[in-house]
């Protein structure tokens, strides 16, 4: 009986959930649903760009924290806060 090769190699490192950004249209409807309000703490963890912790703190005036491992990622969020 012939082995079959592995389609994932032990050598490749994983690095968790791939980026898939939030439209902005459905991250104001999650915030809605979530009830953030003024003032309020808002965390997001695996923020990704950022785009939701950005929208809780200047739309709605949380006080909104982003975590996000991926430094790929946080250098994105990073550069688009240059824009917001």
């Amino acid at each position: 009986m012939k082995k079959q090769k592995s389609q994932h190699s032990t050598s490749t490192k994983y690095n968790g959930a791939p980026f898939v950004p939030t439209p902005m249209h459905i991250g104001r409807k999650m915030l809605k649903l979530g009830k953030v309000e003024k003032g309020e703490n808002m965390v997001d963890i695996g923020c990704g760009d950022g785009r939701l912790v950005y929208m809780a703190a200047n739309e709605i005036g949380a006080k909104a924290t982003g975590y996000e491992l991926s430094p790929i990622v946080y250098a994105i969020a990073k550069i688009r806060q240059l824009f917001w």
